[in-house]
């Protein structure tokens, strides 16, 4: 029996040590809220997929299947230094 990996994604970013970092997805929707039409989807790097650069984030929501090679950010928090 296999694992469902529920709300996991594969991102590809050039630094493998961002373990923990949070990822936010930005995205525009047709309608506003609160006087904008940008909307965000945070989530989480988890584990290294691979020796090509590519991470598993978890998000809080599955990603929309329109956010295939769209560009996500790389928040630098949580930080330990």
């Amino acid at each position: 029996m296999t694992m469902k990996l529920c709300a996991m994604n594969h991102l590809l970013i050039f630094n493998i040590l961002n373990h923990g970092k949070r990822v936010a997805y930005l995205f525009r929707a047709p309608t506003a809220k609160k006087g904008s039409n940008i909307r965000c989807m945070w989530g989480r790097i988890t584990r290294p997929h691979g020796n090509s650069g590519v991470v598993r984030a978890k998000f809080r929501h599955n990603l929309p299947p329109s956010a295939m090679g769209s560009t996500v950010r790389v928040m630098m928090y949580p930080s330990n230094i």
